[in-house]
């Protein structure tokens, strides 16, 4: 069995650090990680993309596809894909305060992705992040598995303040949502541009 006291992230610590290509944080096997699983840095950037794939018996806080912290940034996509283990909190196609951002533009291309097809989230589901900004569109995709919260296309975010700047999209074939689906945000505006 794996055990990390903290979190795990796809890329480095701190705002000088960058990542020129794509990073990829895959958890295979028997797992324990006490803090969260971020695809991308903490206060560091990601040029490319990044891919977080569960497919072992996780135990987890929180997944995130990006960053965590204003200063963190992902040049093209998030991609997260739970086939297996438990999320003991939410799941975010996004960033925790970061953003997700075709390389500076404002491109409203399909940016960030959380696909769920087995496993268990004891929390939400966001195809956005936690406070943290998507310039494009955000997809959930879920065809299995189990939500025990709600399901949202959009981010968690604060009053009056817009986190998604494209379309949001919920794609549910399969699987159990225990609480409600929303296409929007939870606590944030929603609009086609930012």
């Amino acid at each position: 069995d794996a055990t990390v006291g903290g979190s795990i992230y796809g890329a480095g610590l701190g705002e000088p650090t960058n990542v020129g290509g794509n990073t990829t944080v895959s958890v295979l096997g028997q797992a324990n990680v006490t803090g969260n699983i971020y695809g991308g840095g903490e206060s560091g950037d990601v040029t490319g993309g990044t891919t977080v794939s569960v497919n072992g018996n996780l135990q987890v806080n929180n997944v995130y596809g990006a960053g965590k912290g204003e200063d963190s940034n992902v040049g093209t996509s998030t991609s997260v894909t739970l086939t297996a283990g438990t999320v003991n909190g939410s799941v975010y196609g996004g960033a925790e305060k970061g953003t997700v951002r075709l390389n500076g533009s404002g491109n409203a291309a399909d940016i960030a992705t959380v696909t769920i097809t087995n496993g268990l989230v004891k929390g939400n589901v966001y195809g956005g992040g936690q406070l943290g900004t998507v310039a494009g569109q955000t997809t959930v995709n879920m065809n299995g598995g189990t939500v025990e919260g709600n399901l949202f296309g959009g981010a968690l975010g604060t009053k009056s303040v817009l986190y998604v700047g494209g379309l949001k999209t919920i794609n549910m074939t399969g699987g159990t949502v225990v609480g409600d689906l929303y296409g929007g945000s939870e606590n944030a505006n929603d609009a086609n541009s930012l």
